[in-house]
């Protein structure tokens, strides 16, 4: 089991450990009691020990699952406390993108024995000339 897995089977394990029962803890945790029954299966393969006594009637924890019990009550507490909480979506809080208008491109006109036009219009003349042939 990779670790993405473990944290989505830890919370499962204590639900259903502080409810006595996997239909209880399927309840509170909005799954069925199958999906309960395979992710605390799926955690037991994992850690390799039996954590609950399971009968027809009642779930209890076995000694094995009272020492677990607690490394994951504490697990599940650091994941929290190192939660980040969400920025709010407040106007101060969102970046603001600042943009100045574009200027408007700037036509250069020669007239006949002008001088010759200076700057990016000087370019930009050139490059017309030399797409049209001419010098």
């Amino acid at each position: 089991m990779h670790l993405g897995g473990l944290l989505h089977e830890l919370p499962v394990f204590v639900a259903v450990a502080d409810g006595g029962g996997f239909t209880d803890a399927a309840h509170a945790l909005q799954l069925t009691p199958a999906g309960v029954s395979r992710a605390i299966a799926r955690l037991e393969e994992e850690v390799g020990v039996t954590l609950f006594a399971r009968t027809t009637r009642r779930v209890t924890l076995t000694e094995e699952g009272e020492r677990f019990l607690a490394h994951a009550r504490e697990a599940l507490r650091q994941i929290e406390v190192g939660r980040v909480p969400p920025r709010p979506a407040t106007p101060a809080a969102r970046p603001r993108l600042h943009r100045r208008p574009l200027d408007p491109p700037r036509l250069v006109l020669k007239a006949p024995g002008a001088a010759a036009p200076s700057g990016a219009g000087a370019a930009l003349e050139s490059r017309r000339r030399q797409s049209a042939g001419e010098q």
